[in-house]
């Protein structure tokens, strides 16, 4: 019986001892366990700051590109615009060339008028001179008076 019972002693001490050591265990797992949740926590924490931030930076991307697009809305607007200045300005500009065409044909017409004023002048001169007809020109009567 006594052999039995320091068997059964040693048992309970040898059970005693694998309680320990697995209760160690369990602690040490479930130290390493918290340390691994506080990372996490970390992690997870930082993984929403950055979410946060894409979001964000997306918000700023989505204005700009909006912002961009009433740009260039406004700068085709401004295209087309310009274009129709510039047709206005060459319509313009065709109309001053012709304008000085005309200018140009109209003083020509004149110098040869006046050229032939002064010949008829040197011709009523002369015959005046000669005593030939139309010497003398009757006066004009002032009707006005």
């Amino acid at each position: 019986a006594r052999s039995e019972l320091a068997e059964v002693v040693d048992k309970f001490s040898l059970a005693k001892k694998t309680a320990a050591a697995l209760k160690r265990d369990i602690m040490q797992k479930r130290g390493e366990l918290r340390r691994s949740t506080g990372q996490t926590d970390a992690e997870a924490a930082a993984r929403e700051r950055l979410e946060e931030q894409l979001e964000a930076r997306e918000r700023e991307i989505a204005s700009e590109r909006a912002r961009l697009a009433g740009v260039v809305e406004e700068r085709e607007a401004l295209s087309v615009e310009l274009g129709e200045v510039r047709a206005q300005l060459a319509a313009l500009e065709a109309s001053e060339a012709e304008g000085r065409e005309r200018a140009v044909a109209v003083e020509a017409e004149l110098e040869e008028i006046i050229e032939q004023a002064k010949e008829a002048q040197k011709l009523g001169k002369s015959l005046k001179e000669s005593g030939g007809e139309g010497g003398e020109r009757p006066r004009r009567r002032r009707w006005f008076r």
